[in-house]
């Protein structure tokens, strides 16, 4: 928003790697603080925010939703995006 503050117009959309390296980092901080198995679960929750407007996000989040560690994710992040 700083941005829009200052020159009125929107950044650009993060690139898909930068997308999969934050949720990545943010499925990290939640598996440290919730453990594996909720942290995991939450995480699916929060998919559909990071993918938005990303081509295929829908068919990614349906995956997503099954995944059930860390690697998991990790492995269908490095595939997909």
């Amino acid at each position: 928003m700083i941005t829009y503050e200052e020159t009125g117009t929107l950044p650009e959309r993060p690139g898909k790697e930068e997308v999969r390296d934050m949720m990545l980092r943010h499925a990290r901080l939640q598996l440290k603080y919730k453990g594996e198995f909720i942290g995991i679960r939450e995480m699916r929750k929060h998919v559909a925010w990071y993918t938005k407007g990303l081509k295929g996000s829908a068919k990614l989040r349906e995956e997503i939703n099954r995944v059930e560690s860390y690697q998991e994710l990790e492995e269908l992040l490095f595939q997909r995006l």
